[in-house]
């Protein structure tokens, strides 16, 4: 006999798209917190392996708290997106489906390990190999985000996108103020 936890993962990972409408249907409340902060702790140690840097107990927590509070801040954003968007949903399903997208991040340690012992000194296969894992975490929100918000993949896909747009954005209106700044100082000095 199984629990309602177990069932939700066991589902979730024989069919992902089965196992986010379960979500949907029925959400356990720690499995967002849960895989946030286990998706974080692993890319942590994923990267210190692969050379990025180097491993310390207070990186480890610090990695997964920082992770979780990113998915909550994340799920928040998403959510009023998509509801712009003309999706229906809730936050809190939708960070528990993120959380449990980010326990994708556990392959990184594996496939970290494998490409160092072929490639002892091969940090940009490392490197990679955790790329890979990214993506593939990227690939798994979207659809996530897709079912369920009802929404299409482009929707999904600028949804998810939404952020970094908003940061390239800011950048860009930083950039152009200090141009002004500069061009209005050297006016005044003519």
């Amino acid at each position: 006999m199984m629990s309602g936890a177990s069932k939700t993962l066991s589902v979730y990972l024989d069919n992902p798209g089965e196992g986010a409408g379960l979500f949907f249907r029925s959400p356990p409340a720690w499995l967002g917190l849960a895989g946030f902060f286990f998706g974080g702790a692993n890319y942590y140690v994923a990267a210190a392996l692969a050379g990025a840097g180097h491993f310390s107990t207070l990186g480890f927590a610090a990695s997964g708290l920082l992770h979780a509070a990113a998915g909550f801040f994340l799920s928040a954003w998403l959510n009023m997106i998509l509801e712009v968007l003309g999706g229906g949903g809730r936050a809190l399903d939708l960070f528990n489906l993120l959380g449990a997208a980010d326990c994708v991040w556990a392959l990184a340690l594996p496939l970290t390990l494998s490409a160092r012992l072929v490639w002892p000194s091969g940090s940009v296969v490392a490197l990679a190999a955790i790329g890979a894992v990214w993506v593939s975490r990227f690939i798994l929100q979207a659809k996530f985000v897709k079912e369920g918000y009802g929404v299409s993949w482009g929707k999904s896909l600028f949804a998810l996108f939404s952020p970094v747009l908003v940061l390239v954005l800011l950048l860009l209106i930083a950039v152009g103020a200090l141009i002004g700044a500069a061009v209005i100082a050297l006016t005044r000095q003519f």
